[in-house]
């Protein structure tokens, strides 16, 4: 006997309204589909997110648009008041990464259908900083790690400078080893090499997980190394001698998340502040490492960051099903033009011009739910695999090519059908779509960041063509995405066989064949 799914958790809908006729029509139990969608502890996390926000007056939602240092004031209240709901139990941070990140994501888009800036402010402070202790540090950062997960500190990444972001080996901000006080030195050049756009930097960080090129006294550069660099006194949130830190001013949306930049004027850490997973200088002030090509291996650790790059998938596809369901009810209730002329108008949902706008996207936000859910899987997966492993930086070396070409790709794709999405969305309800009670307004500034930070889409796409074409000459494919190349010679066989003149080549000339076609 099938065993029987409780479904009592997920509440019903109402039973009357506009939307009543034609929820009656439905053949199916919607609840069934939502558990195709979502696992089920992934809705009971949701569900229970949503109950504690809705009961607590920190959160209630505003109903115009707040100056932005109120919006900032009120996200930071609401960040710091997080650890004060329990929503994430003491018992996950002893549960596998993979079990772990999971139930994180639930939480963050939770988060995120309420307020995107805050549930990007906790994933920059906790998911991505930890990730990347994870992977870059050792036993002596743990102490950070349980900090960020606590909410005792506000943490950020400063990766990205003024002139230069997706190119991270021109970075220009330093490190230099003092072997007589045992500190690095962090230092900017020029505003050039400031660190720029680092989210939660700009009022509230207060440990920056900063990125700089390490030299050792000899004067030799050993490439770009992790530090953990304080910013501001926790208690006062004032800077600390020697950091130049300020919020780089009002963007077109996700204004609750205050973006900073920061400058170093040979500001002193100390020597256990590097992330030395990769790499560590000893008391003679001499750079070791166990690994013979440590740049090769950072590079490896660096691939940690891909988590933000799915987490900003997981959260494009929410947006994008978001949109396309406020079209899709909109267009239920919405009455135009009826069949006879004097006739009774009826629902635009009706008319195939309209179905034709808004179902395609309706699709892709259930196909692109399913297929980011299996990559977030496939990628926990390679990352377990890879913390268990004794040869784990080999083995994280060997599989973060392939995982990187392989959400280089999906981001771009994703965000930008998101971005699609929520526009026709809102020109498919007219003006009403242009109301901010509508939503799409803000889901469309909110979400456009997505398509450029965290890798431009465009640059990200060329990533992986590149790593595309390499694969042609000499398949390494250990995820197995690209296996069917091994079958290229057979393939490049096949011929097109013609079954129609209305389709034969000699009807077309090639140019305006390819420019109709393809």
């Amino acid at each position: 006997m099938a065993q029987t799914v409780n479904k009592s958790f997920i509440p019903d809908l109402p039973k009357g309204g506009p939307l009543a006729e034609y929820r009656k029509r439905a053949n199916f139990d919607w609840k069934d589909l939502k558990l195709i969608f979502e696992e089920e502890q992934t809705l009971k996390t949701k569900y229970r997110v949503w109950k504690l926000l809705e009961e607590d007056p920190l959160f209630t939602r505003s109903n115009t648009n707040l100056p932005t240092n109120e919006s900032k004031r009120i996200a930071a209240m609401q960040m710091n008041h997080m650890a004060n709901l329990n929503i994430v139990p003491d018992e996950v941070y002893n549960e596998s990464i993979t079990q772990r990140h999971k139930y994180l994501c639930a939480v963050n888009e939770a988060l995120h259908a309420y307020s995107p800036s805050l549930s990007v402010k906790i994933a920059l402070g906790v998911g991505l900083f930890n990730n990347a202790l994870i992977a870059m540090g050792t036993e002596r950062h743990q102490k950070y790690y349980k900090a960020a997960w606590n909410r005792e500190i506000v943490t950020c990444l400063a990766i990205t400078e003024v002139s230069h972001g997706s190119n991270t080996k021109r970075i220009r901000t330093t490190a230099n080893y003092d072997p007589k006080t045992k500190e690095y030195i962090i230092h900017t050049p020029d505003f050039e090499a400031a660190k720029a756009w680092v989210g939660n930097l700009g009022k509230t960080a207060t440990i920056a997980l900063t990125f700089a090129n390490l030299y050792t006294p000899d004067g030799e550069s050993h490439g770009l190394h992790g530090f953990i660099v304080p910013i501001r006194d926790p208690k006062t949130l004032i800077a600390y001698p020697g950091v130049l830190v300020g919020d780089i001013g009002e963007k077109i949306g996700l204004n609750g998340i205050d973006n900073g930049f920061v400058m170093f004027n040979n500001y002193r850490i100390p020597h256990e502040n590097l992330l030395n997973r990769t790499g560590d200088i000893n008391e003679e002030g001499v750079y070791e490492s166990v690994f013979s090509e440590p740049g090769k291996v950072l590079g490896a650790a660096l691939e940690s960051f891909s988590a933000g790059r799915i987490g900003i998938m997981q959260e494009s596809v929410n947006t994008l099903a978001k949109a396309a369901v406020i079209a899709v009810r909109y267009s239920a209730v919405r009455k135009q033009f009826g069949p006879e002329r004097d006739g009774e108008d009826i629902p635009i949902i009706e008319y195939q011009l309209h179905q034709w706008r808004i179902f395609p996207y309706l699709a892709a936000a259930c196909v692109l739910r399913v297929s980011t859910f299996s990559l977030f899987e496939s990628y926990m997966s390679a990352i377990e695999r890879s913390q268990k492993d004794s040869n784990g930086f080999e083995l994280l070396t060997q599989l973060v090519s392939e995982l990187h070409a392989l959400i280089s790709s999906s981001k771009p794709h994703i965000t930008w059908t998101a971005r699609d999405a929520i526009q026709e969305a809102r020109e498919a309800c007219g003006g009403h779509g242009y109301l901010k009670a509508s939503r799409l307004g803000d889901l469309r500034n909110d979400h456009d960041p997505s398509c450029t930070y965290e890798g431009d889409n465009n640059v990200l796409g060329q990533q992986a063509s590149n790593w595309l074409v390499r694969q042609w000459e000499n398949v390494e494919s250990p995820v197995g995405t690209v296996d069917f190349l091994n079958r290229k010679d057979q393939m490049m066989k096949r011929t097109f066989n013609c079954v129609s003149k209305r389709w034969s080549f000699d009807h077309f000339e090639c140019e305006s064949f390819c420019l109709l076609y393809f």
